[in-house]
C-alpha cells in the first residue's frame, strides 16, 4: 500500500491557499491510490526545537550507549525521519514569502 506524507507549514490554517492547494492534491492521490495511507505533518503545529550541543552529543552517540535522557531528546527527530522514509511520496507545500526568498524555518 503507498504512502503519502504531506507536510504543511502554513500557521493561517484553513484561510492558507497553499493548504487548499494541497487539500487537492491529497484528494487527487486518494482517488489514484484508493488504498494509499495519507500521513500529515503540520511544521506550523509541530514544536521544532534548534539543534543544540546535548541534541549534537545524542546525534552522535551510538544508539546502544544512548541514556533514556538522549533517546528522549532525539525522539522527535526519530519521528521525523521515520515518517520521511517510510513515505513512498512526499508532497511538501511550504509558504513562501516571496518579499523575503526564503522558505520557512520549520523547513530549514
Amino acid at each position: 500500500m503507498p504512502k503519502l506524507l504531506v507536510v504543511e507549514t502554513s500557521p493561517r490554517g484553513d484561510h492558507s491557499i497553499s493548504r487548499n492547494m494541497t487539500r487537492t492534491f491529497v484528494s487527487q492521490w486518494r482517488a489514484a491510490h484508493p488504498s494509499g495511507d495519507v500521513v500529515e505533518r503540520d511544521l506550523a503545529e509541530t514544536d521544532l526545537p534548534f539543534i543544540t550541543g546535548p541534541w549534537l552529543q545524542a546525534y552522535f552517540t551510538p544508539p546502544e550507549q544512548q541514556s533514556p535522557e538522549m533517546k528522549e531528546i532525539l525522539g522527535l527527530s526519530d519521528d521525523l525521519v521515520r515518517e520521511l522514509l517510510s513515505a513512498d511520496h512526499i508532497v511538501i507545500h511550504p509558504r513562501i514569502q516571496l518579499q523575503r526568498s526564503r522558505i520557512p524555518e520549520s523547513l530549514d
